[in-house]
């Protein structure tokens, strides 16, 4: 695939940061223009959904990117499945397997590999700026995460059995995204939606859903166009937004 005309340009590459996303945002609010990209060899406060910590080490591939969308706040929840669909797409090319678990990770082998983060400014139903943030495991042997992770989480380098070319892996990454995101905004989420369910880990499966103070069972079905979780239970057919949810599966 061509490499990406507007993501990543320009690009800097730094050996340490607090987090990409915080010198995105600094960057966004300073005007600096659609497919700024930020990579850092380290971070010190990495976050994930709901600001939860996200284990980063010498090797892993972490990089946020500033786009400047042509779509409304409530279309938010379709990026990122664009991004998660070009990093399986992108891994996928190195020859494994990935599914994908809504919203936001990437799997091999039944354990997330990467991590995806979208954060965003508006005014009403106007996106201002979104930042598209990617945590994957690349070069990392298995052991050198914590142990409390291994059961659940793996490397590329773990399920290869060797390294990758992290800028090879960026620039693809990058292109896939870029053409999943401008179809989006020139044609709607179905081809962001049809790849990502060729994909999906949880459809059919019953899930514990933890939403405010409530836990209840659900039977997943789906992503709906606007990127919600479409899942069934005693009320019948509900969309739920990634906001304010937790997922385990059963």
């Amino acid at each position: 695939m061509a490499k990406a005309k507007r993501l990543g340009k320009p690009i800097i590459y730094l050996e340490w940061a607090t987090s990409t996303q915080d010198v995105v945002r600094e960057a966004a609010l300073k005007g600096m223009q659609e497919g700024f990209t930020v990579v850092a060899e380290r971070l010190e406060h990495a976050r994930g959904r709901m600001g939860r910590p996200f284990y980063t080490t010498k090797g892993g591939l972490y990089f946020s990117i500033l786009l400047r969308p042509r779509l409304r706040y409530s279309q938010l929840s379709t990026l990122p499945l664009a991004l998660g669909v070009a990093v399986a797409k992108s891994i996928e090319e190195e020859g494994l397997k990935c599914a994908l678990k809504w919203p936001n990770d990437c799997i091999i082998n039944s354990k997330k590999v990467c991590g995806i983060l979208v954060e965003s400014e508006s005014v009403g139903d106007n996106l201002l700026y979104a930042i598209a943030g990617v945590g994957l495991n690349a070069n990392i042997p298995l052991q050198q995460l914590p142990e409390a992770l291994r059961s659940e989480a793996t490397t590329i380098q773990h399920e290869l059995k060797r390294q990758i070319n992290l800028t090879d892996m960026l620039q693809r990454i990058l292109s896939h995204f870029e053409y999943l995101y401008d179809n989006l905004q020139q044609e709607g989420s179905t081809l962001i939606i049809k790849e990502w369910s060729e994909r999906d880990i949880l459809s059919g499966k019953l899930v514990k859903i933890e939403k405010l103070d409530r836990v209840f069972e659900a039977r997943v079905k789906g992503v709906s166009n606007e990127g919600l979780l479409i899942v069934e239970y005693e009320q019948g057919l509900v969309e739920m937004s990634s906001a304010d949810i937790k997922i385990h599966t059963i």
